[in-house]
């Protein structure tokens, strides 16, 4: 399978290398992989444990980058926010002083 020649052969050669490109993500990735108690590769990478543990890599490294994009969104959700707060106070203050 998958273009093997006659041999020895490593099946953790076909664990996934997949994670976040950036240092900061790669560190919530493997902090979110020592949270759920999973380790970094598998003990005994079988042919039923590699393709598990390549899907559940690419899962945890989906979750970690939604869960950066929800903080940024939050985060511009806060702003917006307190502009709205910041306009209608204005607009209050002017319509309460002014009595336009």
């Amino acid at each position: 399978a998958k273009g093997r020649v006659a041999g020895a052969y490593l099946r953790s050669a076909d664990l996934s290398s997949r994670r976040i490109a950036a240092d900061k993500g790669a560190e919530r990735f493997e902090a979110r992989l020592r949270e759920l108690g999973v380790p970094l590769r598998p003990v005994t990478p079988t042919a039923e444990t590699v393709p598990l543990a390549n899907a559940l890599r690419s899962e945890v490294v989906a979750l970690v980058e939604l869960e950066a994009k929800l903080k940024k969104l939050e985060g511009e959700v806060r702003t917006l926010e307190s502009r709205y707060v910041l306009s209608f106070f204005s607009l209050f203050l002017t319509y309460f002083f002014l009595g336009e």
